[in-house]
């Protein structure tokens, strides 16, 4: 199906490109909606009233552009199910602005991310901190200017994913600065998470990273409070371990779980020895189980498909999280019982069906470091723990072919 000719408004420039189909792909309406300036879409949400909104960055004045303040701004327009414009609406500056992502709030209003170099001018007149801010903007259901705020140091932050928490309002962006709203900085790019309260007063802050580039590209909640955050990262040290790439210049897929006040609860790096990326290709199935699509060109490490091109193929894969819901984890059903957890001194690993030939218990800490391999001999393995310090721990049987896992905490 191609491009209704009705809608070939803006020959020669790039415009957002708004498709509604129907359960088999078939094209029930489509508009092509800016100006002939260049207009590129970021993010779009399906609204409370059945209608959608698009935003982006745009640099037109004309077409269904209402106002521009100079060279990009955000743009936004909202449609209704039928694909007719309600409105569009602008925030910006005579300077650059680039839109991370919008949401619709609880009150039905909006809640919109992005990075802008804040020169004066424009609608948006929060103060700026250095070269770029992270700015984020509360609208009214009337797309009215609610409140403003930018965050950030001296050198290039931003906003990408936004939430709506029970506290506020939580960004996940990119922090390259080391001063100002930002403490923690690990180096180069790190992901940057802020908890915000309903004004957009930070609440608390966290940098998650290493010594070089990290960033992200989804943010959820957790079932127990925490967040999940999904990027990439150049980086080995700091919050990270366990990259598989040979080269700093390399990324792997990185999964970080965070606690509801942003302490890492666990981490985990997907790759393999050259690069691997992923943009927003995330599913999540259930309670710990996730899908990730990204990119990669090796045949390393985790990746076990075979490459079809000398560039990039895409990469599928599913993944299923360590239980962190429960405290105690009796695997009954597959003859394994782990006492006494919460644990001081020692932690029990009972297998009451007797199978103990060639298994393997390994423990890891929440930044997947090995801390503990243990073999087992007879019906009961002891992990002595008098010299493991506080805190939570995962254990991992592979056991016929199938992986008993859990959490052991350690509570001196």
């Amino acid at each position: 199906t191609s491009v209704s000719p009705k809608i070939r408004r803006h020959r020669n420039s790039i415009n957002f490109w708004i498709v509604k189909i129907d359960s088999a792909g078939i094209i029930i309406w489509d508009r092509i909606v800016g100006g002939y300036g260049g207009d590129h879409i970021v993010n779009a949400i399906h609204t409370t009233d059945d209608g959608i909104i698009a935003i982006g960055y745009s640099n037109s004045d004309d077409g269904d552009i209402t106002i521009h303040y100079g060279q990009y701004d955000f743009w936004m327009i909202k449609l209704n199910s039928e694909g007719e414009t309600e409105w569009d609406f602008t925030l910006g500056t005579p300077g650059l602005e680039y839109p991370g992502s919008i949401i619709q709030t609880s009150d039905d209003g909006y809640l919109v991310g992005g990075s802008s170099l804040l020169p004066e001018g424009g609608n948006l007149t929060c103060e700026s901190h250095g070269l770029a801010d992270a700015v984020i903007i509360k609208l009214d259901s009337l797309h009215n200017i609610e409140w403003q705020q930018c965050y950030g140091g001296s050198y290039y932050d931003g906003a990408l994913e936004l939430l709506e928490t029970e506290d506020g309002y939580l960004f996940a962006g990119y922090a390259g600065s080391n001063d100002g709203n930002i403490s923690g900085w690990h180096g180069e790019m790190d992901i940057w998470l802020v908890q915000l309260d309903f004004s957009g007063n930070i609440i608390w802050q966290k940098c998650l990273g290493g010594g070089y580039h990290e960033g992200t590209n989804y943010l959820a909640e957790d079932e127990d409070g925490g967040f999940i955050v999904i990027g990439a990262t150049q980086s080995n040290d700091g919050d990270v371990s366990g990259n598989h790439s040979l080269l700093p210049s390399n990324y792997d897929i990185w999964m970080v779980k965070v606690t509801d006040n942003g302490d890492v609860e666990w981490q985990q790096c997907f790759g393999g020895e050259e690069n691997e990326i992923i943009h927003n290709g995330v599913l999540k199935k259930g309670e710990n189980n996730y899908v990730l699509a990204g990119e990669t060109n090796d045949v390393s490490g985790d990746v076990s498909c075979n490459l079809h091109s000398w560039k990039n193929d895409y990469w599928v894969f599913e993944i299923s999280m360590p239980d962190t819901t429960t405290v105690t984890n009796l695997n009954k059903d597959l003859g394994f019982k782990v006492y006494t957890n919460p644990a001081r001194d020692y932690v029990v690993f009972e297998n009451q069906e007797s199978r103990t030939k060639n298994q393997e218990i390994i423990i890891t800490n929440t930044f997947g470091q090995q801390v503990a391999l243990l073999h087992i001999k007879s019906e009961k393995t002891v992990w002595d723990t008098r010299i493991i310090g506080s805190g939570l721990y995962f254990y991992s049987i592979d056991h016929e072919e199938t992986f008993i896992t859990g959490k052991i905490v350690i509570s001196k």
